[in-house]
């Protein structure tokens, strides 16, 4: 059912690909569920190809920021999250392949998305000055 659901996703956001076609149910076969099982699907066809694109160009750009990052020499422990956060920014991108993410599951992915780009601003603690 899964592969019909792309089949029938692609072919509905084909008809609106700019703005994609709202949240109005798509068109599929009658004994198909209501429900589609793919993040990336669900938002494409809602939203359409641009939105997506946007939202793939910039996970895909935090994931190589974060990867080429150098962590400063002050916190060493970041380099850990640095590494902790791609796998778990990966993991998510894989599995929003196969399944939607509802409710906290999508709070997460954005979360996740935010707390990246705080990774990438850290810096050298100031010195107090008095």
């Amino acid at each position: 059912e899964r592969y019909l659901q792309w089949v029938y996703g692609i072919a509905a956001v084909n008809e609106s690909p700019l703005i994609g076609i709202g949240y109005v149910v798509y068109e599929r076969a009658e004994w198909m569920s209501w429900s589609t099982d793919s993040f990336w699907l669900f938002w494409t066809v809602t939203l359409g190809y641009p939105a997506t694109a946007f939202l793939v160009g910039a996970v895909a750009f935090l994931g190589y920021r974060m990867a080429v990052h150098k962590v400063p020499d002050e916190f060493p422990v970041a380099r850990i999250f640095k590494v902790s956060w791609l796998i778990t920014l990966l993991s998510l991108c894989i599995s929003a392949i196969t399944v939607h993410f509802w409710g906290m599951m999508h709070v997460h992915l954005f979360f996740m998305i935010g707390a990246g780009m705080w990774l990438l601003d850290l810096r050298k603690p100031k010195e107090k000055q008095f």
